[in-house]
């Protein structure tokens, strides 16, 4: 192969996922409410400032859910629940007439933008979470 050795990388992985789920469960529910409750804030502002029609049902509908621990991947994840009708918006789609109306892809274009953010904080908290565990 390319004479690199990821066995040393995958136990490092995994002791930080230990530390986080077994260790520091709280500090690993705060912290993804946190991202959470950001992701949601930028969501609403992207709805906010990409949707012409302001009857305001859209951007309410947009909440937090829990963070919980995904036992598959035995990692935590939250969810940002949006309204029923986002698609719509968010998609092509027919009106009644047929005509064709456009999608504002807004979803997407919040999620490229809040990744960069959600890789930083990550690293900040598993450095905190490091400083903490290992003291």
């Amino acid at each position: 192969m390319n004479g690199f050795d990821y066995t040393e990388l995958d136990e490092l992985n995994r002791d930080i996922l230990k530390l986080a789920n077994e260790t520091m469960p709280q500090e690993s529910k705060s912290f993804m409410r946190k991202e959470g409750s950001k992701v949601t804030k930028q969501v609403k502002g992207g709805l906010r400032t990409g949707y012409k029609v302001r009857t305001g049902n859209l951007v309410k509908m947009v909440k937090r859910g829990k963070a919980y621990l995904y036992p598959a991947e035995n990692a935590y994840q939250i969810r940002v629940h949006m309204a029923p009708h986002e698609n719509v918006v968010d998609y092509e789609h027919r009106t009644p007439g047929g005509k064709v109306v456009k999608g504002k892809r807004i979803k997407e274009k919040v999620e490229a933008f809040f990744a960069e953010e959600f890789e930083e904080d990550v690293l900040d908290f598993i450095d905190d979470l490091l400083d903490k565990g290992l003291s």
